[in-house]
């Protein structure tokens, strides 16, 4: 058989040593498999349609294992392209599938069958929105927040007594959310009046970074208004009188002295 007939792959310029055989599927489809070896390219095993659309690659690159779907040039370990703007990966197991999906501005974790996301991963420093969202709770041992004076700017001084006095209007109550179940009990704000309040906020989230900058600026302002009490207090007792008032005698006169001092 002359080795074109047994797939041999050429093209106009003169690209030689691809050999393979050719298969005639399903739907007339004609597939290519085989080694490129040539100088000017790595090498690479194909299973591709001779379809000229990009998306119908699978190639794996010989020395370093790289595996690519719709590319003949994967760049990672699993390399998959996207296809109507979409690259996604599905893992199941035990009954159970998740699916990775890559819609270019959104990259997102969801479980076939939930209903929608559960995680969303967005552009870096909410270029895009939140750069993520998950749908649930997140457990760790702990938070952190990015704080450094380098990465802040547009800094104003701040009234923490008027911060103290919008904190006391604050409705705080217990509720839970739609979708836990009775019994479930959480203690705080909601977004909309906080947002009212302070001015932070989008009206449906609450920062961290903000909810603690108004506890820390009203717990100031009451540190500061109990100083002063607390020094009012210290000159009335140093006004009051040393020995109880007697009915008349030197003892009520030395008192009434001290007191009109």
């Amino acid at each position: 058989m002359a080795p074109e007939a047994a797939g041999e792959r050429r093209t106009g310029d003169g690209l030689a040593g691809a050999i393979g055989e050719t298969i005639r599927g399903l739907a007339h489809f004609t597939f290519f498999v085989g080694t490129v070896s040539h100088p000017s390219i790595q090498r690479v095993l194909w299973i591709q349609s001779f379809d000229p659309h990009p998306t119908t690659h699978f190639s794996i690159d010989q020395d370093t294992g790289r595996i690519g779907f719709g590319t003949g040039t994967p760049t990672a370990a699993l390399d998959i392209a996207p296809r109507d703007g979409i690259a996604d990966l599905r893992l199941a197991s035990a009954g159970e599938s998740w699916r990775f999906t890559n819609r270019g501005e959104v990259m997102t974790l969801s479980r076939d069958g939930s209903g929608g996301e559960e995680l969303e991963i967005r552009g870096r420093l909410d270029a895009a929105g939140p750069t993520m969202v998950v749908q649930g709770s997140v457990q760790g041992t702990q938070v952190v927040n990015s704080s450094s004076r380098k990465l802040k700017t547009g800094f104003e001084d701040l009234d923490a007594s008027t911060v103290l006095a919008k904190l006391a209007e604050l409705p705080v109550s217990t509720w839970r959310y739609r979708h836990e179940p009775e019994g479930s009990h959480h203690v705080g704000p909601v977004a909309e009046d906080f947002q009212a309040l302070f001015g932070l906020g989008d009206g449906e989230t609450i920062s961290t970074v903000d909810a603690l900058g108004v506890l820390m600026a009203g717990l100031q302002a009451l540190h500061a208004e109990t100083r002063v009490l607390r020094e009012r207090i210290e000159e009335l007792e140093g006004r009051a009188p040393t020995t109880a008032p007697t009915a008349g005698g030197a003892g009520g006169a030395t008192a009434r002295a001290a007191a009109d001092r």
